[in-house]
């Protein structure tokens, strides 16, 4: 039963645009049900749900603080490119659970999540892939989406990151392997050490 509800939530809340009416509409669905089966898939439901609106409180609040809107369905007409890109990050890293892999996962609050999307918003592509990478993003991805396969890994990273899948492994070797061929044209390895402090001053 509960398994064919979850799928039933998600499909209702994909019609919802705003965050306040994902989140109205979630909580609704929790007093709902709350108070009747306890049993294990009972449990695992309610832990979706709750998690679930975590998800989008953090967005909501990536949301205010940022200059352009995560969610605007039309772009102002002064919208630059790297605002377009930066608007096609987040839908690509929301599909793929960044932001849910962040607080949840990771249990990393949301004024850190705020400056690791900052950090993203301000930097280029090889900053970014290190970025995810020491963020434990590129494994999780490879985990959950790709079957441990590192071709598909690189094809899922260039769509999320609007890259050609080459380029996005290339960085990824440098980072792994100190001593790659690649390091004078891939250059993510040179953010690294930054990132490392970045990262360590935000707990």
């Amino acid at each position: 039963m509960y398994g064919k509800l979850w799928n039933e939530v998600l499909a209702e809340l994909h019609t919802k645009h705003s965050f306040e009416d994902k989140l109205k509409f979630l909580f609704s669905v929790k007093g709902r049900y709350l108070g009747g089966n306890t049993g294990d898939d009972a449990r695992a439901f309610f832990q979706k749900l709750d998690n679930k609106i975590e998800e989008i409180k953090t967005l909501a609040a990536l949301d205010k603080s940022s200059q352009i809107g995560l969610w605007g369905m039309y772009p102002p007409p002064s919208e630059t490119e790297r605002q377009k890109q930066i608007k096609f990050y987040c839908t690509q890293l929301t599909k793929y659970n960044f932001f849910h892999y962040l607080n949840v996962i990771r249990g990393i609050d949301k004024e850190a999540i705020k400056e690791i999307w900052k950090a993203i918003t301000e930097n280029k592509l090889p900053y970014i892939i290190a970025l995810l990478y020491e963020l434990g993003y590129v494994d999780y991805l490879k985990r959950e989406y790709c079957q441990e396969k590192s071709n598909e890994r690189d094809k899922l990273m260039g769509e999320i990151l609007d890259s050609n899948p080459r380029n996005i492994r290339g960085n990824i070797n440098c980072l792994i392997n100190e001593d790659s061929d690649g390091k004078g044209h891939y250059t993510a390895y040179n953010h690294l050490e930054k990132i490392k402090d970045f990262l360590k001053n935000l707990k």
